[in-house]
């Protein structure tokens, strides 16, 4: 996601598949031009997701996201969201105590 487009796009795959998405915030920290945001995702998994067909599995997802910031606007963004915990979720993979089981 490079820029609003990417994000607006990407917002609406993911509530294709979960459209009862809940967004907090649970944290933002702020130190001049740098905001951090750390936030948990928390939906049903009830439509297609990216090629996945619906699980209804509920899913937890958390991450971070530091921006910086330039005359009031988001110049620059990362991310680190737990990717592998959603799939787990999803039953795409197995998760850690399933494993070797």
């Amino acid at each position: 996601m490079r820029d609003r487009d990417g994000f607006k796009q990407g917002l609406r795959t993911f509530l294709t598949g979960c459209p009862d998405l809940r967004i907090t915030i649970d944290e933002l920290l702020s130190e001049g031009d740098m905001v951090t945001k750390r936030w948990t995702y928390h939906a049903t998994h009830t439509g297609d997701l990216s090629g996945m067909p619906p699980t209804n599995n509920r899913i937890t997802m958390s991450g971070l996201e530091p921006f910086r910031l330039e005359g009031g606007k988001i110049v620059e963004c990362w991310l680190a969201c737990d990717n592998l915990r959603l799939l787990q979720q999803l039953g795409v993979i197995p998760a850690a105590e399933q494993v070797g089981a």
